[in-house]
């Protein structure tokens, strides 16, 4: 559901939570490490936000499915084999 938020409780409340669980992933290799933390948290933000308004929809499992897996695959660390 779209609701305003302002910027400093979207920061504290999602976004630097986000970074920092992001940057633990970076420290221990199951991220990778060549993208900064900020532009994956964005990354995921974005789509979170409008991939449930792409078309063709899917129900609400496929989509958080889907939201996971382009992620996560683009997200992981280079050379991983550990999923």
């Amino acid at each position: 559901e779209r609701v305003g938020v302002d910027a400093a409780t979207f920061d504290r409340c999602v976004s630097t939570p986000l970074r920092r669980l992001l940057e633990r992933g970076q420290s221990n290799g199951d991220v990778r490490h060549d993208v900064a933390s900020s532009w994956l948290a964005e990354a995921l933000v974005g789509l979170v936000v409008t991939v449930p308004q792409a078309r063709p929809a899917r129900g609400r499992d496929d989509t958080i499915a889907a939201i996971t897996s382009l992620f996560l695959d683009g997200a992981g660390a280079r050379g991983s084999t550990s999923r």
